[in-house]
């Protein structure tokens, strides 16, 4: 055999043992690759909206004792009420005391007064019931008659 003969050969067989990934198969993996990495996305939404309905809830209990703490400290009645897509709180006195704004997703309500209330001495003056509500979960913040035990549930 000559030398052109062995190098046409060779070539042929370089030619023939490269091979590559077709256009099907890298969007065939493409495709595989990004459905997975979704997943962790949607876990992590329903987890993100979760830990917010907790720590809002947590949050507007603190606030209504708050709220009995500036009444019994300023001698005055104190309110916790919505408005707005906010919680208001404001003592009697015609001192504004705070304004907290409610996300979007997140929706508050309170029972047939719109608004829970201290007297004076750190006794319920409005009772009733806060209703938070995110991407279908409920959790709710109650105050009592008397001296007004604020519960959570």
């Amino acid at each position: 055999m000559t030398t052109s003969t062995l190098l046409s050969r060779s070539n042929m067989q370089i030619q023939t043992s490269q091979s590559g990934w077709t256009l099907f198969e890298l969007l065939s993996t493409l495709f595989i690759l990004s459905t997975l990495s979704l997943l962790p996305l949607s876990v992590s939404q329903s987890l993100i909206s979760k830990t917010q309905l907790h720590f809002f809830h947590t949050h507007a209990a603190t606030l209504l004792e708050e709220t009995r703490f500036i009444a019994k400290s300023r001698d005055c009645d104190a309110l916790f009420r919505i408005d707005d897509n906010h919680i208001v709180l404001e003592s009697l006195d015609s001192f504004f005391l705070r304004k907290i704004a409610i996300s979007p997703p997140l929706t508050a309500a309170i029972n047939h007064r719109k608004k829970l209330g201290f007297k004076h001495n750190g006794n319920t003056k409005y009772s009733g019931t806060l209703t938070l509500q995110h991407t279908g979960q409920e959790k709710t913040v109650t105050l009592g008659v008397g001296y007004g035990k604020i519960g959570r549930h």
